[in-house]
């Protein structure tokens, strides 16, 4: 539901406020290799760009995360957390959903899309993010981390 100018992108995440995502793991639980849902889930992700001319133009969502979470000299790595993405209720035919993915330190393409002659393209997804507590760490309050999301534009 989101209308960009002609050649521009829009990014928006859904949440009132800062989308802050938290994992609670308890003793019990820690490294039995079923992973952990994060709260509040899911949160909405919509990218969209309008194409006014006839040239190909692509949209490319990021985000870019540190290589670990830590507690004291404890650290988790970034890549034990991942997500899951679902189509948003109501998004316009032809919506690109963001793909199920898994975090790396550093920058990361998420999603691209390419908008060519004319309209609005959209990637959409209803993401949940995920603790792969698949490894026992030591016990601990971890992070908090800060992942920037940024949605850029290509010829």
């Amino acid at each position: 539901n989101i209308n960009p100018a002609p050649d521009e992108v829009i990014l928006l995440i859904n949440n009132p406020g800062p989308p802050t995502v938290t994992f609670n793991v308890t003793a019990a639980q820690m490294g039995n290799g079923v992973a952990v849902a994060g709260t509040p889930n899911p949160l909405e992700f919509e990218m969209s760009v309008q194409r006014k001319g006839n040239a190909p133009l692509t949209a490319t969502m990021t985000a870019t995360a540190p290589a670990a979470l830590f507690s004291g000299a404890n650290q988790i790595p970034i890549t034990d957390f991942s997500w899951t993405s679902v189509a948003i209720a109501g998004a316009p035919v032809g919506t690109t959903v963001i793909p199920n993915g898994s975090f790396l330190a550093g920058p990361q393409a998420i999603v691209s899309i390419t908008a060519t002659a004319g309209g609005n393209f959209n990637a959409v997804g209803a993401l949940t993010f995920y603790f792969a507590n698949t490894k026992v760490y030591p016990q601990g309050s971890y992070g908090p981390v800060t992942i920037n999301y940024n949605a850029s534009l290509s010829p």
